[in-house]
């Protein structure tokens, strides 16, 4: 006489755990946005490292250089200053007007599938990829947004532990 074994296998669970699989994969904005400071900080380090994904920026012109010690000049102390704030007059940081401000007027736009950062600076263009500027000047490629390995490794882990909660439920 043949053995015969009926068995019943309820697969909803895994097809809703499929779903939202799915789903989380078709809609990463959340993982996006908890990227938004690990990018941001990224780009900072690149200005601060004055580096681009190749190699370091090329040094400013001469003539730069020398209009930026011009105003980085110490600062004067008046009669005010001194009953305000005891102490020696100390230099001034490079004024954000002369640095620029490209690191810090970037703005992170998050998507379902994708984040995009872009620069509120219209002349951030000339940094980014160099070219003629005013005058006729050549300005260098300063490359100030692109992503490290670093980020795409930091990227790679919260997409895909997102979309992974999905079936972890």
């Amino acid at each position: 006489m043949p053995l015969q074994t009926d068995v019943a296998f309820d697969s909803t669970e895994v097809d809703a755990a499929l779903g939202d699989l799915e789903l989380r994969g078709k809609r990463l904005a959340p993982a996006f946005r908890e990227l938004r400071k690990p990018l941001r900080a990224d780009q900072r380090d690149h200005a601060k490292a004055q580096s681009g994904p190749d190699s370091s920026w090329p040094p400013r012109s001469p003539m730069t250089e020398k209009r930026r010690l011009a105003h980085n000049r110490a600062v004067r102390t008046t009669k005010a200053m001194k009953t305000i704030a005891i102490g020696k007059s100390k230099r001034r940081s490079t004024p954000k007007k002369i640095l620029g401000r490209l690191p810090a007027a970037i703005v992170m736009t998050v998507g379902e599938l994708f984040v995009r950062a872009t620069s509120r600076v219209p002349w951030s263009g000339a940094h980014q990829k160099g070219g003629r500027v005013g005058h006729g000047a050549r300005l260098p490629a300063r490359p100030f947004l692109w992503l490290s390995d670093r980020v795409v490794n930091t990227a790679t882990f919260v997409l895909s532990e997102y979309v992974v909660k999905g079936w972890k439920r």
